[in-house]
């Protein structure tokens, strides 16, 4: 397992009431681009259609498309830890 960081592109800045990005574990850098930042948020991915052909909503309701998502590897996460969100970053009104 692997510690990812994954963010939003430069020009796709954050705004209020969206995700910045999260640090994330995961076997491979295209799992990690597969997590939502708000995945561990029951009540949050609830509002969620994994389906992203509709803007803004879909995997990227607060967030960015899959295909826009930038991962960058941190290290090694101890083998113990499930894959998902360590630690995320969101922009709240």
């Amino acid at each position: 397992m692997n510690l990812y960081l994954i963010k939003r592109p430069d020009n796709n800045p954050a705004g209020y009431d969206t995700y910045e990005g999260a640090v994330v574990i995961a076997t491979t850098e295209d799992e990690a681009r597969s997590i939502h930042p708000g995945s561990n948020n029951p009540a949050f991915m609830s509002l969620i259609d994994y389906d992203d052909t509709e803007p803004g909503y879909g995997f990227a309701y607060r967030w960015v498309p899959m295909n826009e998502v930038i991962v960058t590897r941190l290290g090694i996460a101890d083998s113990s830890l499930k894959t998902g969100v360590v630690l995320e970053s969101y922009h709240a009104s």
